[in-house]
């Protein structure tokens, strides 16, 4: 199913939901973090998770996103966040060089037209030895989903420009920025069936933590065929 940008950005909703995330959990609890920088945030479902679990307790949170709806929302979230409407391949404007101990890109890069120019910025606004948690999405050569991108391609997510099919299609870029991988996970994606339908009904994105019935509902899943999360934690050496 061929589906513009404008009207599949119109769907989707990330949606708040406190969950655990073991991997991204332990850095964040690292005496060493004080700051930290969700770099294209979305709604801020990630920071959603860590503020509740009670990880963010005094530490200096930023957020930037190229949408200022998004962003807003992360805004009304909390307050204290700092965020910053900006293109994740260039923050120099709002994120000064090594000033984060942590940052998080999360879905991000299978979005961006030049991985490298986002990677090199990754690079930049960390300090020596800060951490990466970056995550985005894997495929197996049997792996489908019923959209297609703009050149055709059948993808999980629409305005993907690119799927990952081979670490050595990401990890050597990273490495060559000066990171060196802690850790490399790959899970099977599981859909919630009730996000399709919640997207449609144009629900909010707090709608699950309003909804007990609702969060039972969200535990029915079905996977992706072969699609995966890729998780990769990494050092700045």
């Amino acid at each position: 199913m061929r589906v513009e940008d404008e009207d599949y950005a119109g769907l989707v909703v990330q949606y708040y939901e406190v969950r655990a995330i073991p991997l991204l959990e332990q850095l964040v609890e690292r005496e060493d973090v004080t700051a930290l920088l969700d770099l294209g945030c979305g709604d801020g479902a990630t920071l959603y998770t860590l503020r509740a679990r009670d990880h963010l307790k005094g530490k200096e949170v930023h957020a930037i996103d190229a949408n200022a709806d998004r962003i807003g929302r992360v805004q009304r979230m909390d307050r204290s966040f700092n965020c910053a409407v900006a293109d994740v391949c260039d923050v120099s404007g709002s994120v000064p060089d090594g000033s984060m101990d942590l940052v998080l890109a999360c879905q991000v890069i299978e979005h961006v037209e030049d991985p490298g120019a986002m990677v090199r910025e990754l690079a930049r606004v960390l300090r020596p030895s800060g951490h990466l948690y970056l995550t985005t999405v894997f495929k197996r050569w049997y792996g489908w989903y019923f959209y297609r991108n703009e050149r055709g391609e059948w993808v999980v997510d629409p305005t993907h420009i690119r799927e990952y099919r081979d670490d050595s299609e990401l990890v050597p870029l990273l490495e060559n920025a000066g990171f060196q991988v802690l850790e490399n996970e790959k899970r099977l994606c599981w859909f919630p069936v009730s996000d399709f339908f919640l997207h449609r009904l144009g629900a909010e994105n707090d709608v699950y933590e309003r909804s007990t019935l609702l969060r039972l509902l969200r535990r029915l899943k079905v996977p992706v065929p072969g699609y995966y999360y890729w998780d990769l934690v990494l050092r700045r050496t």
